[in-house]
């Protein structure tokens, strides 16, 4: 499990993500949505451990811990480190300290505690993480970068890269610095999978996939969570892709959490009606709170409403309403109209 505990990060005064929390779980897909700035890739950066969060703490399974120093029982100032029952690292023995700094475990008590992310290479081990714009040594061919992975990554299994690689089609001799965008983040996938991590975390992985090798992408990652159980975070602006995927979608709007929900039960916050206005309507009456969007095709109006219930149905009725149909709504349409209502509040 990887719980995001109340973390804040700024960029000089601007506050990038204020206070969000989270929990990843081993075998879930967990979908991040939301405007671009709302803080979607500072908290995976901050969860691959290359940013440290200025407040809050980041646990990734067992116990382990990332928490900024704090006045009270068992705070440690200099390791931003807490450690079981309130114990501080500074009373450990030298033994002990030893084996937590090359290890990044804490055994105590007959817990497990991890220290935090940031600048700890045995946790990273555990968490594959792929941007947006992967940067790697651009006068390295492929196979050398395999070799790269191979030294640092204990766990990497090249036999699994390239049978991935039978399917995306990379050549090996070519240096990284001629291969396009769509080439790298193919790279970059191969690459975090074949490190075998226990959690995945994915910035805009689709971005610049043709769409054979999108299909291919979206099929083998699946296919990772349900044979090897991994844990996923994947924030897209494709939500036609996050709607097939995700267990859990995760809503940013500047740097906190609106909402997190699972994928049926944020749909059940909103109905989308197909409703047949024979005689016409008004349609200022149709521009109440609860009917966050509608559109019309000849008396026929499609209407996005929040809280549907009886009492709507007979409010619609008694507007004029004929015929109405419950339709099938799309993330993407729910999403557009939860913006809607936020840019009219």
């Amino acid at each position: 499990m990887i719980k995001v505990d109340n973390i804040s990060k700024s960029y000089y005064d601007k506050l990038a993500i204020d206070g969000i929390s989270l929990t990843v779980l081993p075998g879930q897909i967990q979908g991040l949505v939301g405007d671009n700035g709302a803080g979607k890739t500072t908290l995976i950066k901050c969860m691959a451990g290359i940013y440290k969060p200025e407040k809050g703490r980041i646990i990734v399974s067992g116990v382990g811990r990332e928490t900024l120093p704090q006045n009270g029982v068992g705070a440690n100032k200099e390791s931003n480190v807490v450690t079981g029952a309130g114990k501080k690292e500074a009373n450990l023995d030298e033994n002990h300290k030893q084996k937590i700094k090359e290890t990044g475990v804490n055994i105590e008590k007959g817990n497990v505690q991890y220290e935090g992310i940031y600048n700890n290479p045995s946790l990273k081990e555990k968490i594959g993480y792929v941007s947006d714009n992967n940067e790697y040594i651009g006068r390295y061919t492929i196979k050398k970068m395999l070799k790269v992975y191979e030294t640092y990554f204990p766990s990497f299994d090249k036999d699994k890269f390239e049978k991935l690689n039978q399917e995306f089609k990379l050549e090996l001799g070519a240096k990284i610095d001629s291969l396009s965008k769509g080439q790298k983040m193919r790279l970059g996938f191969m690459l975090e999978l074949a490190k075998k991590p226990e959690y995945l975390l994915l910035d805009e992985p689709t971005s610049g996939l043709d769409p054979v090798a999108k299909k291919i992408f979206l099929e083998r990652l699946v296919e990772e969570v349900e044979k090897e159980n991994i844990g996923v975070v994947i924030s897209s602006h494709n939500l036609s892709d996050l709607e097939k995927l995700c267990d859990t979608i995760t809503i940013l709007d500047n740097g906190k959490v609106r909402s997190e929900s699972g994928l049926d039960e944020l749909k059940e916050s909103l109905t989308k009606l197909q409703v047949v206005f024979e005689n016409g309507v008004d349609e200022k009456l149709l521009s109440r709170e609860t009917v966050l969007s509608f559109s019309k095709v000849g008396s026929v109006y499609t209407l996005i409403i929040e809280g549907y219930d009886s009492k709507k149905e007979k409010w619609l009725k008694d507007l004029g309403a004929g015929y109405m149909e419950e339709l099938d709504m799309s993330l993407e349409e729910l999403y557009i109209a939860l913006e809607t209502r936020k840019g009219e509040s």
